[in-house]
This record gives structure tokens, sequence and C-alpha cells, in this order.
């Protein structure tokens, strides 16, 4: 064999090889294909739409079986009264498949059929509104369809910002439905096709937060930091990843290493940016208390002293003094009759754990721990949720049941 030959061989090898590696298909849209497909013969039209969008997205280097998805969302979605998406699909189904005929597609014949008319309907009416999804879309005419039209170029490549922007519609949908798996998989999938995108990384790491896996979401947490440092905060998530890395600290290796970074880090987590943080009230609080004092002060115990009440012109006066004062959240049980205080990182309660009231309303105001570091004042109401307000005070909080 000639040294030509040889190379030959060998370019070819490597054109394969690089053309198969190209076409790879992360095998979570291939189960999203099936589980839309398994879904829509069902008549589970919405969560049939939702999981073929995902296949869709994914099965870009695999274009027969992005052509069955795309018909397939098509179907679901107008199925599932989602007109408009319906009709999009139908325009990127045309300008995928090009001049192919719909025979030869990798359809299901039934749902071939059902799909020409669909698709036959959106090309002649493309501005009025589809009939109700009760209602079959009028039938294909005998002679050829408005299909041998189509325009034969293939649906472009998203660029980067359309990728992530669709990644991230269907993190949201996902997490929305209580999805975590899939939300996740949806942004490793993004990542590897981009690993820049560093808010992909942040929410990766506010997933494994939430689910103690403090060690992953650290790492995460610090790369987001070096990034966002590195590009001067582009994309706004440098204060709150400042924040989860305090609290990765705080369950890895204790309040005193949590301290000490936090005052490490006490530019980026004061202000108006640490406030507008959407942490969890306790959370918020733990940061406050650790950039209170000096790094290595052991952090005060929070005691919930004393609740008192007062019946006054105003309404039905409670004093809350917590020492030192705390963050809290407030929320009525319609329901139950109840009005709800939580105050967040209490470590102790010397307050009366029941008091009778019977005034305006209350019956008795009991208090305990909810939560670890969360301390819960009950109003326990005799009727209707009456009008009430807190304020802050010095040593507390006041509460004015009117």
């Amino acid at each position: 064999m000639s040294w030509k030959s040889l190379w030959t061989g060998v370019a070819v090898f490597l054109g394969a090889a690089v053309l198969s590696f190209a076409l790879q298909v992360d095998p979570f849209y291939q189960q999203s294909l099936a589980e839309g497909e398994r879904l829509l013969e069902a008549g589970n039209y919405a969560d049939a739409a939702l999981a073929l969008e995902v296949a869709v997205f994914g099965l870009r280097g695999d274009r027969p079986q992005q052509i069955k998805a795309l018909g397939y969302f098509v179907l679901a979605a107008y199925k599932a009264g989602q007109a408009e998406k319906s009709r999009d699909g139908a325009r990127r189904f045309l300008r995928l498949v090009g001049e192919d005929p719909l025979e030869t597609l990798p359809l299901k014949e039934e749902w071939r059929e059902e799909l020409l008319k669909l698709i036959s309907y959106f090309h002649k009416s493309p501005d009025t509104k589809p009939p109700a999804r009760t209602e079959k879309p009028p039938p294909a005419k005998e002679e050829k369809t408005p299909l041998e039209e189509r325009p034969p170029d293939q649906t472009p490549s998203p660029s980067r910002a359309d990728l992530a922007a669709r990644s991230y519609g269907l993190f949201d949908q996902y997490l929305q439905q209580n999805q975590t798996a899939a939300a996740r998989r949806v942004l490793e999938s993004l990542l590897r096709q981009e690993p820049s995108e560093v808010r992909a990384v942040h929410l990766l790491g506010k997933l494994d937060f939430r689910e103690e896996k403090f060690k992953s979401a650290r790492s995460r947490f610090e790369k987001v930091v070096d990034e966002e440092t590195r590009l001067g905060d582009r994309d706004g998530l440098l204060t709150e990843a400042t924040a989860y890395l305090v609290l990765c600290a705080y369950h890895l290796e204790g309040g005193r290493a949590a301290r000490v970074l936090s005052h490490s880090l006490r530019s980026r987590l004061e202000g108006e940016a640490f406030d507008r943080l959407g942490l969890e009230g306790v959370e918020m609080q733990l940061i406050r208390d650790f950039l209170r004092g000096s790094p290595e002060a052991e952090p005060e115990k929070r005691t919930l002293e004393t609740v008192t009440v007062q019946d006054t012109v105003e309404g039905l006066r409670l004093e809350v003094v917590c020492s030192p004062p705390t963050t809290y959240r407030t929320f009525a049980l319609r329901g139950d009759k109840k009005i709800v205080l939580d105050l967040y990182n209490v470590d102790l309660i010397a307050a009366a754990r029941s008091l009778p009231v019977k005034k305006r309303g209350v019956k008795t105001i009991r208090t305990g721990l909810f939560q670890k570091n969360t301390a819960r004042l009950v109003l326990d109401l005799e009727g209707e949720i009456p009008s009430y307000e807190v304020r802050e005070t010095e040593t507390g909080l006041v509460v004015l049941v009117r």
C-alpha cells in the first residue's frame, strides 16, 4: 500500500470520526422524545408538548429524530391549546423538512396524516386563529398541498444567546413542575455546549445547595465568583454567589470559618445588592450575624425574651423582645384562623409558651421553636383575620392587631 493510499484512508477515518462526534446526541434528549411520544399517545398533551420541546432543542445533531420530535410537538401543542406554539413549530418543521416527502419521515402513520392536515391549515391561514382544539383541522385537498412550496433550507443553528435563553426557559419550566433532575440535565447539557455560561454554573450550585451537596455547591460558586470578579460582575451574580460561599463554609466547616470568610468578603455582602437577594430569611440573618462583631468573636446567643400584651386605643399591642433583634416574616392562615410570626436565628425562648388574651378577637398567643433556629409566634383567633401590622423596634417587634 502506498503512503498516499494510507494517508487517504486515515483522512477518511478521521473525517468519519469527527462527523460521528459532531452528531452525538445527549441520551437525555432521546429520552425526552420517547417520553413525549408516550404522553402524546396517552392524551397528556401539555406534558407531551413540554417533553417534546426539550427534545427538539437537544436533537439538532440528529435530523431525523429532530424532525420526529418537532412534528409531534406541533400536534401536542395544538391539542394542549397552545395554538401559537403549534403554529411556530409548524413553520420550523417546514424549514427543517425541506424537499423530503412526508411519506418518508419517521412519523407514525396516523399522526403523519393529522400533522399534514394541521400544517396545511396553518400554511393556508397564517394570520387567523386556528379552530378550537376540539375540532379537527380542515382536511387537506386531494391535489398537492402547499407543502411543496416550503423553502428547502435547514433550520439554522441557534446562536449562543438563543441557546442559553431556551435552556433557561426550559430549566424554569421544569423547576415549576418540581422536576429538579430534568432541570439539572438541561443546564448540564448547556454547559457541555457552552462551558463559559456562568449563570448555568450558578444555578447548578443553587440546586446542589438545596440538595445539601455543599462541597459541589462550593466548587461551583467559587468558579462563579472568580469569573464574575474577572468580568466585573457582568451577570450580576457576584453578591449571591459570595453569600452562598459563606453558607457553604458554615455547613462544611462551622460558624467560625463562615464568620472569617464573611468578614474577608464584607464589601460584597452589604448594601442594596445583598438586601435584594432571594435567600431564605434564616440564611440572610445568618450572614448578617456573621458580619456582626469581630471575625474571632463567638456569636451572641439570640433569645426570645418576652411577649407582652396591652389593649390600647390603636388596638391590641403585642411587644416582642428579642435579644439581639432579628429579622422576621409574617403571614395569616385564614382557614385555621391564625396569624403567624417567624423570628430567624433564635437559639432560646425565655418567653411564656402560652399566653391567654381573649381580647380583640385574639384567644391566645403561643411561642415555640418551629424549626432549628426559627422561633414562631402564633396568634389563635376567634373569627376572621383582623387587620394587623408589624413594626420593628430597637428591642424587637411590635404587632398591632386592630
